[in-house]
Formats: C-alpha cells, structure tokens, sequence
C-alpha cells in the first residue's frame, strides 16, 4: 500500500507492495455460481465487511475462499491474494487485511475481467487518513459521512478526522453550535460504530481559542 502522492482524493493509487503476474489466462467476471468460504469457520461475523465487498459475480463454479491465518504478511492489515481461472482466494493476517484483500480485488476487476495474479500487501504506513472540515459552509449529513468513510476504506485510508470549530453540539452549552447546523453527539457515535465496521477509525479535532471566535462572541465564553 505504498500510495503515491495525488493532487485529488479521488485519484489515489495504492499499488501493492509485492505482486506476481503469472502467465495463466484470464478469469473472466460473469453471472454464475459461487461458492465462498470462510476459513475454518463459515459463521464468523468479523469477515463479513470483506464478504460485502467482493465483486458481486464470478465466472460459473468459480470457489471464493476469505480466511485470517498466518501465510498472510505479519502486518496486522496485511494480506495475501491469489487469483487463477478457477479459485480466488484471500488470505489476512486479521479480519481487517481480508476486507483491504477483498477491495484490491474489487479494484482488479475492470469490464467484467479480473487477471490471474498473486499479491502480498501490507501498508507501508500505519495511519492513512483523511481530514474534512464540518466547520465552513453547510454541516456534512451523517449519510454524507457515511459514504466519506466507504471511500476512505476503498482506498485503504483508516482514519478520518472531523475538523471542527463550532459545529458540535455540545450538552448546556446550546448558544455554541448554529440552529440545525450541528452534528449530534448520537451522530458521532453512530458514525464511529459504522466506520469501525469499515477499519476507519473517526478522529475528532476540536479547535481551540484561535479558531474560536463563533463561540467567543458570547459574553458569557468571552
């Protein structure tokens, strides 16, 4: 996951640290039966972010297999990829290189065709992150936040700061957050338990006195 630098957020590239393109045709992306399995053990819940994120078709017969053992990096985000004509599988060191396994998948994927390749991934940096300001213009929707952190986990970010100024609203200090223009603390913990689910950890930056002013115009926080 060494991400080159990106004018937009949008065009962020996050090659893989090693992969192997073997000369074996391609799979080719189609309607038709799969089988998926999950390790040792099919009803375990913490794969299912990974399960949701696999291309939605395979090729007729193809078997999908997503599993948390130790053939993958030692990198508590790492992973191992393999694709052939015939079996997908991947491979993380926990649940959380599994979903980042299945999302380069995803991104493999173009015009219905995924190439036979091997891929050991891990990232080269421990927090990738994006920060968004909810303190000028209009406040961020909570479902507009939700959707910021199913891009950041598509692109392997882990982490999303909320830069805010004012636009909390704060238990007995009702003067402080503008009216409607607020995010809730219900809305916060809604958004942190979401991303979680995602590997995307929200971290809250609160401005201090230079950054104030909407709250220091009051007599009473003057």
């Amino acid at each position: 996951m060494k991400c080159l630098k990106a004018l937009l957020f949008f065009a962020l590239v996050c090659p893989p640290a090693h992969a192997q393109w073997p000369p074996v045709r391609e799979t080719h992306q189609q309607s038709g039966t799969v089988t998926v399995g999950l390790g040792q053990d099919p009803a375990r819940k913490d794969l299912a972010p990974a399960l949701a994120a696999l291309p939605t078709a395979f090729p007729d017969g193809v078997a999908v297999t997503l599993s948390v053992g130790p053939e993958a990096p030692d990198d508590p985000e790492g992973y191992l990829l393999e694709v052939t004509p015939t079996h997908i599988s991947i491979v993380g060191r926990t649940p959380a290189g599994v979903f980042y396994g299945a999302q380069t998948l995803q991104q493999l994927t173009h015009d219905g065709r995924c190439a036979a390749v091997k891929i050991r991934d891990w990232p080269a940096i421990r927090w990738r992150g994006v920060q968004i300001d909810v303190s000028r213009g209009p406040v961020a929707s909570l479902a507009y936040l939700k959707e910021v952190v199913r891009t950041c986990a598509r692109y392997k970010l882990n982490m999303l700061g909320l830069y805010m100024e004012h636009t909390f609203q704060l238990q007995g200090h009702p003067l402080i957050p503008p009216p409607g223009g607020a995010l809730t603390a219900q809305e916060i913990r809604e958004l942190v338990a979401y991303a979680a689910q995602y590997d995307v950890t929200i971290l809250p930056e609160q401005q201090v006195f230079g950054h104030l002013h909407h709250v220091l115009k009051y007599e009473r926080y003057a």
